[in-house]
């Protein structure tokens, strides 16, 4: 079983070196459903002591804590002056008859009052095109009888276009509607709520790669993501390592194709971008052709994501 280690702890400490803004905190993702209950609440109170300033941490919480979690850590928030984040999971948001209630309860464990707590609707992994008008009436429903209870402090739309991985892909192009950016826009649409916040996963998959094994490293794919307004171009390539494998090489022609196509924003948009343009000129630095490499391709997907994603939501 798989948990929150030291070394993430690690990650954690880096990252609130780097921003100067307050972020929200979430172990639980990384824990299995036997482990995560009680070690969340351990490592989530680790880590808010490990802070010299812990008004820029927003833990983030969910309803199937236990009442000793909520009660532990509502009242380090509260002698803190912190605000909280409520995440409401897709199968809360499905199955909860009675959500009001549910969250009626959560404020009261916690004794957080509803003007610090962040409501997050998270509706999961790989949201599907068919789905969006029926999510935003779920949303709609919900949110009007959640701002009931008072004036939260902020209320964001999560959710996500990327399927769990690519392992039923074949290789070549696909493009996958960004169905996550259009549930968020439904709902803005309405004029009830305009003022949600909006959450993506990136180009990143839902699922949180904890497996670091050689194992898990050999069977990685060349496999690229470039955004688009509406769309995620995904660029499938074959095994790097390994027989029959493609190698680093595929990146070049996955850059090629990304600067070729209509839809490419220019060097200039973005740092990832300029990556992918350095990439596709195939100019030698000392004797050899840049490729990139899996972590670096992320980053530039990640970087041309949210640079358009900003534009787009602002």
């Amino acid at each position: 079983m798989t948990g929150l280690t030291e070394k993430h702890v690690g990650y954690f400490k880096t990252f609130q070196k780097d921003w100067t803004g307050k972020f929200y905190f979430d172990p639980r993702p990384y824990y299995t459903e036997v482990e995560r209950t009680d070690e969340h609440n351990v490592v989530m109170l680790k880590c808010i002591g490990s802070l010299s300033d812990r008004t820029s941490l927003i833990p983030v919480l969910y309803l199937d804590e236990s009442p000793t979690s909520l009660a532990t850590i509502g009242a380090l928030c509260n002698s803190l002056n912190l605000d909280v984040c409520l995440r409401l999971t897709a199968y809360n948001l499905a199955t909860k008859e009675n959500l009001r209630q549910a969250v009626s309860d959560f404020l009261q464990k916690t004794g957080v009052p509803v003007e610090r707590v962040h409501l997050l609707f998270d509706y999961g992994r790989h949201v599907r095109q068919a789905e969006t008008k029926t999510l935003v009436n779920n949303f709609v429903k919900h949110m009007t009888t959640l701002r009931k209870l008072g004036k939260w402090s902020t209320v964001i739309l999560h959710a996500s276009c990327m399927p769990a991985d690519l392992s039923d892909i074949r290789p070549g192009r696909y493009d996958m509607p960004r169905v996550d950016l259009a549930l968020w826009i439904g709902v803005c649409d309405s004029a009830t709520f305009k003022d949600v916040v909006y959450s993506d996963r990136t180009i990143m998959y839902p699922q949180i790669p904890l497996d670091e094994s050689e194992k898990a490293f050999l069977m990685m794919t060349a496999s690229v993501k470039y955004t688009t307004k509406d769309s995620v171009i995904i660029y499938r390539g074959r095994k790097i390592l390994g027989k029959k494998a493609g190698g680093f090489e595929q990146y070049i022609d996955h850059a090629k194709a990304i600067i070729a196509d209509p839809t490419f924003f220019g060097r200039d948009f973005s740092k990832g971008d300029e990556m992918i343009d350095d990439i596709a000129a195939s100019i030698p630095k000392k004797g050899k052709l840049p490729t990139g490499n899996t972590r670096q391709w992320r980053r530039a997907g990640m970087s041309h994501h949210m640079t358009l994603t900003a534009d787009q939501v602002s």
